[in-house]
C-alpha cells in the first residue's frame, strides 16, 4: 500500500512538473531546469511532511537524490530529436487545407457539391458549367471512395482515394478558378 501511495504521489508530482517546465526540458535538455525539478521535488517532500508517512517522504527525497545524480551524470543532456515532417497525403492536406479534407465543397468552383450528393447535383450557373460539373463529380467520387474505405478500415486504399480527390480537386479549381 505504501509503495502504491508513493507511486501515486510521484506520478502526480511528475505530471505537475511536466506541465510547468519549458519544452526543452521535456525534450531532455537543460541541466539547470532539471536541477529546478529536483529542488521542486525536495520542496514538495518538505511540504508533505505531516501529511504522508515518514517513509514516503524519505522515498521522495531518495527519488530527488537519484534524479540529481542522473542529472549530474548528463543523462538529460541528450539533444532533442529533430522534428520530423510527416509525409503522405494526409499530412499534405492538413498543411494545405487546415485538416479540412472536404475543402473543395467550400469553393465556388464546386458550390453545392458534397460527397453525399455528387451523383445527382449539377451546377447550373456560372461559366464552364459542363466542365466544372465533370471535374467536381470526379473529385467528389474519389472523396466518397476515400470515406467508404476509411470507414471499412482500409487505410491504405483510403489514402490513395484521398490523394486522387486532392489531385482532382486542385485540377478543377486550377482550371476553373473561383469568380
Amino acid at each position: 500500500m505504501e509503495n502504491l501511495m508513493t507511486s501515486k504521489v510521484l506520478i502526480a508530482l511528475a505530471a505537475a512538473t511536466a506541465t510547468i517546465l519549458p519544452a526543452p526540458v521535456q525534450a531532455g535538455e537543460g541541466q539547470q531546469n532539471m536541477d529546478q525539478v529536483v529542488r521542486q521535488m525536495r520542496e514538495t517532500a518538505e511540504k508533505m511532511r505531516g501529511q504522508l508517512p515518514a517513509d514516503q517522504i524519505a522515498q521522495m527525497l531518495r527519488d530527488a537524490d537519484e534524479l540529481e545524480r542522473e542529472t549530474k551524470a548528463g543523462s538529460f543532456n541528450a539533444p532533442a530529436a529533430p522534428a520530423t515532417r510527416s509525409a503522405g497525403v494526409i499530412a499534405h492536406m492538413e498543411q494545405s487545407h487546415g485538416a479540412i479534407f472536404e475543402w473543395l465543397m467550400r469553393t465556388s468552383t464546386c458550390a453545392g457539391y458534397q460527397w453525399e450528393n455528387w451523383r445527382r447535383w449539377n451546377i447550373s450557373t456560372g461559366q464552364y458549367i459542363a466542365e466544372r460539373n465533370e471535374g467536381c463529380k470526379k473529385a467528389f467520387a474519389s472523396y466518397e471512395q476515400y470515406f467508404r474505405a476509411q470507414v471499412s478500415g482500409n487505410g491504405e486504399i483510403a489514402k490513395r482515394h484521398l490523394a486522387e480527390y486532392d489531385r482532382a480537386a486542385h485540377q478543377v479549381v486550377d482550371a476553373y478558378p473561383e469568380n
